[in-house]
């Protein structure tokens, strides 16, 4: 009888089953990746320390601070390194789409190469988009408990003062973590000639790092930043023309002018800044001293203006320096020698009496911060959405925002956007004016502190892309702190100053009024009349070739209009006013804010600002108008004449910065 050998036969039937499995090539991706999309993650987030941790009921928050960061160490979280290092795709939110773009590629590629397609390579691919949203939701998720864990840093560390005098090892040991751009070093202050305040940044202080910031401010002053990315030389240049407006406005505030890198200013620079700040025969207009005359009766002694320079660089971590304007407007008031900080464009004239009036507005008093809304400008609200912008802005709305825990263990508040509606609801993509704003550190560190880590977290670039030119950090960060009811803005959006076209050359339906600027001005929302500040913006056009021959065509009116063989015009309002100052202020429009076109009957305008974009070689002039759609509607803008005292004193500020040559320039590019 035969007999079979079974161990052989079984072994061989393995070996057959190994080749059959191994010779259909299997998707090389990863297999153990779970086929779950984004925004169906998001229930899963969970705040880590809350895993660990159980609160216990009715205990204090400073129990609870020290319980949430006594076990902060136990806790695994994406580092902020790698956060920033991440490449956003906000197509990963459509399936679909990021396949078939994805599939588009490879065939592209493929062909390229003279390749065959893999047969298997659409399931490859479906692997790398789980396997990529994988990743994305690990990074949102870190992104979410990040906010939670800075905003009970900023309770426990920065607004408790008991616990935190008491815990300076654990903040040590926590900041690291949280805010790892921050060196902990404190910038290099060039004091130029002066003393330092006694205890300021070379006094040996005990504190934790980030308490340092807060105890290192002293008093008030102005920070002037020069941000990284326009000609840091030009910019300086219209810094001393700025100082030299100040002097005449009588300013005894301190002044920084602060640095993104660690470069000196030139000395031929400084010598021009040291000049304007302490020369004793500085000249002003002779508008301004008529003023001056008219007023008081007295002139003016013109106070010396303490500068100093404060350069960054070695505060930041080297891992996370960029040259980033947007992240330096949240780190020049950060590291600022003051408690409570104007900070100002080189692009703005302050219009104030005296300028330190604004520390005393009620808003600063008791939320710590003044922001300033820029003009309504219709087409700032998406009509195309970028991939992944509604996903991203649930995200930051509702789970990166205060939340239930923050609410009864820390007892912080999620702030109403009253506001920042126009931003976080309504789709527009600017909001914040940053000519000027106001910090008090004693009360917006906390939200300062966020406004500048948001600049690390791409996972958000949907919604809240602060890689250029999006400076809306600044507010989001306070709202994201839950330590303020609202964020305060000036309750008026921007206006357009100057001088109103003459009726005869307004190209829209009569009785429209036309106020056409590359500037904007703020208006003080105490008064609803006096102008805080105006930019530069039409003043520094006048370098561009044609800007004032447009100028001159815009503001001449033909003497004979009837006869159409008559060329002749009057030109006076260019030849005595604009030639001289072509930001010449004496009206403003207040133009209404629409969220959508108006119905343009009988010639109106739809939308109460229009940009010109070929005015004079200029790409941002823009007219304002105070009839929108027709007469009968009632969303109608105001134009306010500026009565005759004002209208010279604030044309003698704007003279003071026209004249305010220096000994090597006469023009403002001329360090260039």
């Amino acid at each position: 009888m035969l007999r079979i050998r079974k161990k052989p036969i079984l072994i061989t039937l393995l070996l057959l089953a190994v080749i059959a499995f191994t010779r259909f090539e299997r998707p090389g991706a990863l297999q153990n990746v779970e086929h779950i999309e984004v925004t169906k993650r998001r229930s899963r987030y969970t705040n880590p320390v809350y895993s660990t941790w159980k609160p216990k009921e009715q205990q204090s928050i400073e129990a609870n601070c020290a319980s949430y960061f006594g076990y902060f160490d136990r806790i695994g979280r994406p580092s902020l390194e790698e956060q920033a290092a991440f490449q956003h795709d906000g197509l990963l939110f459509k399936k679909t789409k990021w396949l078939r773009e994805e599939g588009k590629l490879y065939r592209k590629e493929a062909r390229r190469n003279h390749q065959p397609f893999d047969k298997h390579y659409e399931l490859k691919l479906l692997e790398k988009f789980f396997e990529k949203s994988a990743a994305h939701s690990r990074l949102e998720e870190g992104f979410v408990a990040d906010m939670a864990h800075m905003r009970a840093f900023g309770k426990c560390f920065l607004e408790d003062k008991h616990y935190a005098s008491r815990e300076t090892r654990l903040c040590d040991q926590v900041s690291p973590f949280l805010f790892p751009f921050l060196s902990g070093s404190l910038p290099r202050i060039d004091h130029n000639g002066k003393e330092p305040h006694p205890g300021s940044a070379n006094s040996e202080d005990r504190a934790c790092f980030i308490k340092q910031l807060l105890r290192k401010g002293h008093g008030d002053g102005i920070v002037i930043p020069i941000l990284p990315s326009p000609s840091r030389s030009q910019q300086i240049v219209r810094a001393i023309r700025l100082i030299k407006v100040l002097r005449a406005t009588n300013n005894t505030l301190p002044i920084e002018i602060t640095f993104m890198d660690n470069k000196d200013v030139r000395k031929d620079l400084k010598l021009d800044i040291n000049s304007a700040a302490r020369r004793a025969d500085m000249k002003l207009p002779e508008s301004f001293q008529q003023f001056l005359a008219s007023n008081n009766g007295d002139s003016l002694t013109l106070a010396e203006q303490n500068v100093r320079f404060v350069y960054l660089q070695r505060s930041i971590d080297s891992r996370f320096y960029k040259s980033s304007d947007p992240l330096m407007m949240s780190l020049a008031p950060l590291f600022s020698s003051f408690e409570r900080a104007i900070v100002l464009s080189t692009q703005t004239i302050p219009l104030f009496q005296d300028l330190s009036h604004v520390l005393q507005d009620s808003d600063v008093e008791q939320f710590g911060v003044k922001f300033f809304k820029s003009r309504a400008i219709y087409e700032q609200k998406l009509t195309k959405y970028p991939p992944g912008y509604f996903e991203t802005n649930e995200l930051v709305n509702g789970m990166a925002d205060v939340n239930n825990n923050d609410t009864e263990f820390f007892g912080l508040r999620r702030a109403r956007n009253v506001y920042s509606k126009r931003v976080r609801h309504e789709s527009y993509t600017k909001l914040l004016d940053t000519s000027m704003f106001v910090i008090d550190k004693s009360k917006a560190l906390p939200g300062l502190l966020i406004s500048a880590a948001l600049h690390y977290y791409p996972v958000i670039n949907s919604k809240y892309d602060f890689s250029a030119g999006n400076f809306e950090a600044l507010w989001l960060g306070q709202e994201l702190a839950g330590t303020l009811e609202y964020v305060p803005f000036n309750s008026h959006f921007a206006v357009s100053p100057g001088i109103l076209t003459p009726p005869e050359n307004v190209e829209v339906g009569i009785p429209s009024k036309e106020l056409c600027s590359s500037s904007w001005a703020q208006l003080s929302d105490k008064d609803d009349i006096n102008l805080l500040y105006v930019t530069t913006h039409q003043i520094e056009n006048r370098v561009l070739p044609e800007f004032d021959n447009a100028l001159k065509r815009k503001f001449s009116i033909k003497t004979n209009p009837s006869d159409p063989t008559d060329s002749t015009v009057d030109d006076s309002i260019h030849t005595n006013k604009l030639k001289k100052n072509p930001l010449r202020l004496e009206s403003y429009l207040r133009p209404v804010a629409v969220d959508e076109r108006q119905f343009n009957r009988d010639g109106f305008v739809e939308l109460p600002w229009n940009r010109k974009g070929s005015f004079g070689s200029s790409d941002d002039y823009w007219c304002a108008y105070d009839i929108v759609g027709s007469t009968e509607s009632p969303l109608r803008g105001l134009v306010i004449d500026i009565n005759e005292d004002q209208q010279v004193w604030y044309n003698s500020l704007i003279e003071i910065w026209l004249s305010s040559s220096h000994q090597q320039s006469s023009s403002m590019g001329s360090y260039e």
